[in-house]
């Protein structure tokens, strides 16, 4: 088995079929497998899977309690066949072009990641433009460049692992955490040698009002991606890779004012100040480092106002006199 799509899903009556009908595909059976894991869903959503794996002989279905994104994640994980795997939001649709252009560099088990575009979309229904690009060969220090540069970002779109990586590694995602992708994307990049870039989207991320970037997050969501990101911080700061090692310091620049920029929406109280003080202490720390320069992070980071506005004092302000305003 070449691929395995696993696609965990929970109450998705109104979107499974259409990320079923994207996934299937006009390749052999022995080349890819849908491999369909029911979260504990209350709704018809395990009656529309059970439709398909009577219908595709290609297409598996396992049920468990209700545990979660990475708990559903990691049993995919254990039932896959595929030497690849490719994680699939059941209300997310895959352009099925992904198949015909990028099946074909896996027969070689050289890469260990192929990475393509992803887009996000509010409709269910969009024309899908045919698209060929000759893909990037990158190595692992490229790729790991590519990551501090957002090239590509922290979630399991656009991203078809080798599954080796995650035995070899021992890997799985955190049960009951948030941000659980990007904790597990770090750690296996440095575990990589060869991987391929296409400059191409055959991923469309479905933004609900549910998952709307505007949703705020809670102060528990922010201690965790802090620490996420101390982590690569530090672990990518002590390895010795032929990368500009400034980039580190910018990647978590931007990560820090980013979740000062999350706090000042919450109401104060002792943890809120406490986790301020912490957060403005690691911006010190790294605007301190000689390899750290204030107008290349300007220039690199789309949070450049966010940052001015910090270094004068009115972040704070700005953000709650927003913040009322949409209350």
């Amino acid at each position: 088995m070449l691929l395995s799509i696993i696609i965990p899903f929970y109450n998705a009556e109104s979107f499974l079929a259409d990320a079923l009908d994207s996934a299937i595909s006009k390749y052999t059976k022995n080349d890819i497998e849908i491999v369909l894991i029911d979260d504990g869903s209350k709704d018809n959503s395990a009656k529309i899977a059970k439709q398909y794996v009577e219908q595709y002989q290609n297409i598996k279905l396992f049920q468990q309690k209700n545990g979660g994104v990475s708990s559903a994640r990691n049993l995919g994980l254990s039932k896959a066949n595929g030497k690849y795997i490719m994680f699939l939001d059941a209300d997310d649709i895959l352009d099925n072009q992904l198949y015909n252009n990028i099946l074909p560099y896996l027969q070689s088990s050289e890469y260990d990641i192929v990475f393509f575009g992803v887009e996000t979309t509010n409709k269910r229904t969009f024309e899908i433009k045919n698209k060929q690009t000759k893909p990037l060969k990158l190595s692992k220090e490229n790729t790991i460049e590519y990551f501090l540069n957002k090239k590509f970002l922290g979630f399991n779109a656009g991203k078809i692992y080798k599954k080796q990586l995650f035995l070899e590694n021992d890997i799985t995602f955190p049960v009951g955490q948030v941000f659980e992708d990007l904790d597990v994307i770090y750690r296996i990049l440095p575990s990589t040698s060869s991987n391929l870039w296409f400059d191409a989207t055959y991923y469309y991320y479905y933004l609900s009002n549910e998952n709307s970037l505007t949703k705020r997050i809670s102060m528990n969501d922010i201690a965790v991606y802090h620490e996420i990101n101390r982590n690569i911080f530090k672990i990518y700061t002590q390895n010795n890779w032929n990368i500009d090692y400034s980039v580190i310091n910018y990647y978590f620049m931007d990560a820090l004012i980013f979740a000062l920029s999350e706090l000042y929406k919450l109401d104060k109280n002792s943890a809120v100040k406490q986790h301020t003080y912490i957060l403005k202490q690691d911006i010190k720390m790294i605007e301190k480092k000689a390899d750290f320069n204030k107008k290349q992070y300007v220039s690199y980071t789309s949070n450049a106002l966010k940052y001015i506005m910090y270094k004068f004092g009115i972040l704070s302000i700005l953000i709650k006199l927003k913040n009322k305003k949409w209350r």
